[in-house]
């Protein structure tokens, strides 16, 4: 077991969530969620506000397709490319979805290729990163469509420019953008979109009170009177449910209206953009003014002669990243030259959607064994440079475990690892199964749902490709367990890790899990955590069972000194058991000596091998 690790129940979303239930995370403060079930329904949660808000659904689109088994979500954390990429399952299409949060609406892009349908298991998991040089920023989406199949396949888009550091790292401020100065001093701000209440403040450092403090309830705002010029930092928090969510990271933004213009680290939305700028000499009466893609000037879009200090071009800038620069002469005087260049001076220029190169589908190798229900993929690096591994379940009752290598020179790119646990009553891999990739500290494990109507949170630590058992989501009031339309993600938040889930199985309860610790001090067969037998065998018997006063404790195989918990429904612990030797006879009292009140209670040996029992108190 965790070391105090507790589970949490959250505010609930707001529909029953069945097959194709599936949660994604954006790596700020909002959880994204389908409820399948043939729903097209999508929602967020606001984890600092703790509630949920309803969001625009995935369209049916032409073929009237809805959100069923083998749907999957798939968020792209980035300050520039906030977006949510969906696959519907279902069995019937091969659909390929994607969502912009600052706006609110989805697109469809290209259908993923192949022969196959997208269906039970279906499957998405994304990698993105930055490659310097070339400046080109990468993001892969790989693909399981499940459906009895073994095709995996992968969306890859390059974006052939970046912004400045990745400062706030998620930004939920679209414009004007982090880092950049705007020539406007009435800037139009533009946010996340969420059916919510806002409240936006701007500072002008290094002052503390905002110049301006409003709450509006559209996801922008223009001011009605012009910036002076500086450095300014914006902020944002919203209000769902009742309830203020954390202000965001400071956004910061520059106002610059004088010359030059464009001035440096301009973010510009016109694809002919005026130039403009102050001569060093003011009987200066021939400029050459140049445009290049990078700041050596090696190569030039533009190279042209004005007599003004003023230019426009001819023919429209692509969106991308620019470097210009100026120099003159008196052309009256024979003693005038050219003055030197001018400092080079950096902007952006965005005037379309999307700075993306080619975007397109790849086949990859086909994976080992055919993916049914219970199909599930996690990205995750390996412990040294170029090790960037897809993992996947394949389902459909089986344990197996693959993993793929996205930098291997030539193949097998899969392998087959470890196969995963099994559940108290030899349950497999199913319906609900999940992997989420957790990696901070020196932590480098996954963690999965096994789904198949259990409890069972399993970890797989990537060092050692060994499996353990990790904790059990609380069976709750309901008393359900993980099936179709689980899903399982890990976020971490000021430094903690945590397992944020849903059950599925007809049901909207949501959960938290955590703290997960920072540092991996697991001991194979033993320590914190444990690992499963493989063999079926009754572990635990309470008897008499249900109980009013009383009863007695059997754990099996016999040992001398045993380990045992008592969580009642909500996943609070009651009591602890520590070195008894079994048969055992307990008084139904908790830690605190208290005569525990009756229902459901769950008792859980954390030796190896580790078993539950549910217990009646009557």
């Amino acid at each position: 077991m965790i070391p105090n690790f507790l589970w949490d129940s959250l505010p609930r979303i707001p529909e029953e969530v069945n097959e194709g239930g599936c949660l994604t995370w954006d790596g700020g403060d909002i959880i994204y969620g389908f409820v399948g079930g043939e729903r097209n329904s999508f929602y967020a949660y606001s984890i600092s506000a703790n509630a949920w808000c309803s969001l625009p659904s995935i369209p049916a689109g032409p073929n009237n397709t809805f959100v069923s088994g083998g749907s999957a979500l798939a968020a792209l954390p980035d300050r520039w490319f906030n977006r949510v990429y969906a696959f519907k399952g279902g069995g019937d299409n091969k659909e390929f979805w994607v969502y912009y949060p600052y706006c609110g609406t989805w697109r469809r892009l290209p259908d993923v290729i192949g022969p196959g349908n997208i269906g039970d298991g279906g499957a998405l998991t994304l990698r993105f990163w930055l490659d310097v040089p070339p400046n080109t920023y990468k993001c892969q989406v790989y693909a399981l469509k499940g459906n009895n199949s073994k095709e995996f396949c992968r969306w890859v888009q390059t974006i052939r420019l970046v912004g400045p550091p990745s400062y706030p790292n998620v930004d939920y401020i679209s414009s004007p953008p982090a880092g950049y100065a705007t020539i406007d001093n009435t800037p139009t701000f533009n946010w996340v979109y969420l059916p919510a209440l806002y409240h936006l403040r701007i500072y002008k450092p290094p002052a503390s009170t905002p110049i301006i403090d409003t709450t509006l309830t559209t996801n922008n705002f223009t001011p009605e009177e012009g910036l002076p010029d500086g450095e300014y930092l914006a902020q944002l928090r919203w209000q769902i449910g009742g309830k203020w969510s954390d202000w965001t990271e400071p956004h910061p933004f520059q106002v610059n209206t004088s010359l030059p213009t464009p001035p440096q680290n301009a973010f510009l939305k016109e694809a002919k953009p005026t130039f403009r700028w102050q001569p060093q000499n003011q009987n200066s009466n021939l400029f050459e003014i140049q445009v290049s893609e990078n700041p050596i000037f090696d190569s030039r879009i533009i190279d042209e002669f004005c007599q003004i200090p003023e230019y426009i071009p001819a023919e429209d800038l692509a969106d991308g990243e620019y470097f210009w620069r100026v120099r003159e002469k008196d052309t009256s005087s024979s003693m005038s030259g050219w003055s030197d260049w001018t400092t080079p001076i950096r902007f952006l220029i965005q005037f379309n959607e999307e700075f993306l190169q080619d975007p397109h589908w790849e086949s990859l190798d086909t994976i080992l064994y055919p993916v049914n229900e219970g199909g599930a993929l996690a990205f995750a690096q390996g412990e040294s440079l170029n090790q960037y591994w897809v993992y996947a379940f394949v389902g459909g009752d089986t344990n197996l475990f693959y993993r793929y290598w996205i930098e291997a020179q030539s193949g097998p790119y899969w392998q087959p690892m470890a196969p995963c646990l099994y559940g108290p009553d030899e349950e497999q891999v199913g319906w609900g199964a999940s992997l989420a990739w957790a990696n901070y500290g020196n932590r480098n494990d996954i963690y999965a749902f096994l789904g198949n109507e259990t409890y069972c949170v399993f970890r797989y630590s990537i060092r050692e490709n060994q499996w353990f058992y990790s904790t059990y989501i609380p069976p709750g009031e309901e008393e359900v367990p993980v099936e179709a339309g689980g899903s399982l993600i890990f976020i971490t938040r000021r430094d903690t890790g945590y397992l944020y889930a849903l059950k599925g199985n007809s049901s909207n309860e949501f959960w938290r899990g955590g703290p997960l610790p920072f540092a991996d001090n697991t001991t194979t067969g033993g320590g914190q955590s444990s690992i499963i037998t493989q063999a079926k065998t009754q572990l635990l018997k309470i008897k008499p069972n249900p109980f009013s006063k009383g009863t007695m404790i059997y754990l099996l195989p016999q040992k001398e000194k045993r380990s045992l918990r008592v969580y009642n429904l909500a996943g609070k612990l009651i009591k602890t058991f520590s070195n008894i030797s079994t048969p055992f006879y307990w008084d139904g009292k908790d830690n605190q000596g208290r005569e525990i009140p009756s229902g459901i209670y769950f008792f859980i040996s954390e030796d190896n091998p580790v078993a539950m029992e549910k217990v009646i108190k009557q």
